[in-house]
């Protein structure tokens, strides 16, 4: 019996075939089952996400409302700094 070192090499080629063939069947029922637990946990917390993207409107309405006081409140008191600097500024040009 008789062979040839490329009836070796076409037999070692579809040997590693082979082997990729069967880690990637392994790769995607892994995969499979992956997607079906997320597709399960997006079920079982649907009605929770869809809480929290209703809610997320009025959250973000009420930050709105605390970053406007906030400017409101610093600009009256750089309003004060600015009257008390020029009472001073005054006071001190009479001495």
């Amino acid at each position: 019996m008789e062979f040839r070192i490329w009836e070796l090499g076409v037999l070692l080629v579809g040997l590693g075939f082979l082997f990729v063939c069967i880690n990637l069947a392994f790769v995607i029922k892994t995969l499979d089952n992956t997607v079906r637990r997320v597709e399960g946990i997006v079920e079982e917390s649907s009605r929770d996400i869809g809480d929290i993207i209703e809610n997320v409107a009025g959250i973000t309405t009420s930050v709105n409302m605390i970053i406007g006081s906030v400017t409101k409140i610093a600009g009256l008191v750089s309003g004060a700094k600015i009257v008390s600097e020029l009472k001073k500024n005054k006071n001190s040009r009479r001495d």
